[in-house]
């Protein structure tokens, strides 16, 4: 009636033991890709994260800022004008976008980064020669203060200066690309307080 088939016959455990070959080098496989993945996230994390400390030559002596956490820093400065310099790094550092932003806002240069919805704004600060009373603030301010603003302002560009992969940016170029001057920071300031 019908042809009958006869099996291949294989040595007992043969199959058993090919598979557990194959299952061997699949987990061996994968087990080296996820130590070459593990080992590629923990080089790109170390490149991407902010180093442990820093150190800058400030305008009186050496200022270290020691990281103790996220956005939280350690300063460690000689003279009030040194603090006054770490502290310009780390906003540069840190708030580099909130310091263009408050800046284009006190200069009347906002439609320029945000877009046609700040005309309004920036027509305020024309209206009232936010630049002229800045001005006038300045002519006001008393020669330790300004040394003051100095230092933070070389403390912001510094900070600048050190490359895109330790500073958050904003998505569109700064208006106002040149340096953080001393007198930006009241301008920030005034326009902050005519605003509210």
């Amino acid at each position: 009636m019908g042809v009958k088939h006869e099996r291949l016959k294989r040595p007992k455990g043969w199959c058993e033991r090919m598979d557990q070959r194959a299952l061997s080098r699949t987990l061996l496989s994968l087990l080296l890709i996820g130590l070459l993945l593990s080992g590629l996230a923990l080089w790109g994390w170390t490149r991407m994260a902010p180093p442990a400390s820093l150190t800058f030559q400030g305008p009186d002596g050496p200022v270290v800022l020691h990281r103790v956490g996220p956005a939280q820093w350690r300063i460690e400065a000689v003279s009030p004008r040194d603090e006054a310099f770490a502290e310009g790094v780390l906003d540069g550092l840190d708030a580099a976008p909130l310091l263009i932003f408050r800046r284009a806002a006190a200069y009347g240069k906002l439609e320029a980064l945000i877009g046609p919805e700040a005309a309004i704004a920036d027509a305020w600060v024309q209206s009232v020669d936010l630049p002229a009373r800045v001005h006038q603030v300045w002519e006001q301010l008393d020669e330790e203060t300004r040394v003051q603003l100095q230092a933070y302002a070389d403390g912001v560009n510094t900070a600048w200066r050190m490359g895109p992969f330790l500073i958050r940016r904003l998505p569109q170029p700064d208006p106002l690309p040149e340096p953080w001057r001393p007198w930006d920071s009241v301008a920030v300031a005034v326009g902050l307080a005519l605003a509210h």
